[in-house]
């Protein structure tokens, strides 16, 4: 997990990791071709889905998402996961529970 804190409402331009793991280790996914973050509003359980791309090429795990204008659009306690898919395989991630300050 990377660039998850000191986030503020209205930030972007920052960039959010996840590597994607099986009971701790980082997980080949450069076969995956459908890439996102699924983020959820802990207030409204209103979610938002990002398109996000490999940090390097997959073999590692990486994931990552430049964040743009309105993606963090409130403050409090915020849940992002991984969803990666190809062919008839979907996985997700454990969920991240993050902040966002005023």
């Amino acid at each position: 997990m990377a660039g998850w804190e000191d986030i503020t409402v209205g930030d972007y331009g920052f960039e959010g990791r996840l590597c994607v793991t099986q009971r701790g280790e980082p997980q080949n996914i450069s076969g995956f071709v459908t890439l996102e973050y699924e983020l959820r509003y802990a207030k409204t359980n209103t979610d938002k889905v990002v398109t996000a791309s490999f940090l390097t090429d997959g073999t590692d795990g990486w994931l990552t998402y430049t964040f743009l204008p309105g993606d963090i659009d409130a403050t409090g306690r915020w849940r992002v996961r991984s969803v990666i898919s190809r062919n008839n395989e979907r996985l997700t991630s454990d969920w991240i529970i993050f902040e966002v300050m005023p």
